[in-house]
């Protein structure tokens, strides 16, 4: 796989400027591990999730402390494709952007769904906001663990953190969370997770009739500091830590393919198809540079 290190962004970035033209942010670099962290800790140093960093170095142990060891940075993010406007989420990148202006995005890692309780694709808007929020299980929820209490109120147990974002989808929110080693990982019931840092800025910066838009784009190129890149992001298992079981679905393979011919015609490349094909596999989600 051919790596590209892209842009001079550090780690853990969360606010990036943007040109009319602008489809990618951020760069892929490294870090060294400290004494006694864990890949769930470096992961929320950086701002990243688990599966993207699981995914990128794949030799880590996902438990055991990783202190000594150099690990890949994987803060290279395509912009999903659509609107540049209020809240977008790609499942499949665990990633949200935040649009403020035409000019500007913030984008967070995110924990999302458990298989089965995906949360739903489309567009909504956030419909309320509360700081120190009450969890109430949903109906689903009490059915797989009927022992749940009736609610749980502000404070450490509370699965929903220290801020929520209301949708306008009942019982689907943008919520904190009491378990940041969930984030960039599957485990909710439909629900979208943040670092308690980051629900935090999200929610000052959010104002209540922000549209959201969730998407899953399983795949993604573009053009950057002029190159084709490609992206193809990691599956469940690398989010267990496991490798990947090999290739994406013969549907996305085709919407990746028409998206490079596409670029590439733009400025009369080739696609690079060994590579990309490599990548599928790999699901890394690393970029790679696709353009001979």
């Amino acid at each position: 796989m051919v790596l590209l290190l892209a842009g001079t962004s550090p780690a853990g970035a969360k606010t990036f400027a943007l040109t009319p033209s602008q489809t990618a942010i951020g760069a892929v670099s490294s870090a060294v591990a400290r004494s006694g962290e864990t890949v769930s800790d470096l992961a929320r140093r950086f701002d990243l999730g688990f599966t993207e960093v699981m995914a990128a170095n794949p030799d880590l142990d996902p438990d055991a402390p990783i202190g000594g060891r150099t690990v890949i940075l994987p803060a290279f993010h395509i912009l999903p494709e659509g609107p540049r406007q209020g809240i977008v989420v790609n499942l499949a990148a665990q990633r949200l952007f935040y649009f403020p202006s035409a000019t500007r995005v913030v984008t967070f890692p995110v924990g999302v769904a458990l298989a089965g309780h995906e949360t739903p694709q489309g567009a909504t808007t956030v419909v309320d906001k509360q700081r120190e929020p009450t969890w109430r299980p949903t109906p689903t929820i009490r059915a797989d663990q009927p022992w749940l209490p009736a609610s749980v109120g502000p404070g450490p147990q509370n699965p929903l953190g220290a801020a929520a974002l209301y949708l306008g989808w009942p019982a689907y929110l943008i919520h904190g969370t009491n378990r940041p080693d969930g984030i960039g990982r599957s485990g909710s019931y439909g629900c979208l997770s943040l670092y308690p840092e980051d629900i935090r800025a999200l929610f000052d910066a959010v104002p209540v009739g922000t549209p959201v838009r969730v998407v899953r784009q399983d795949v993604a190129a573009a053009w950057s500091n002029g190159r084709l890149v490609a992206q193809v992001y990691p599956n469940e298992e690398q989010g267990a830590g496991l490798r990947s079981l090999g290739d994406v679905s013969q549907r996305v393979t085709a919407d990746l393919r028409a998206r490079l011919k596409r670029l590439a015609a733009l400025r009369r490349v080739e696609v690079d198809w060994a590579t990309v094909d490599a990548a599928r596999w790999d699901r890394s989600g690393l970029p790679v540079t696709a353009g001979r």
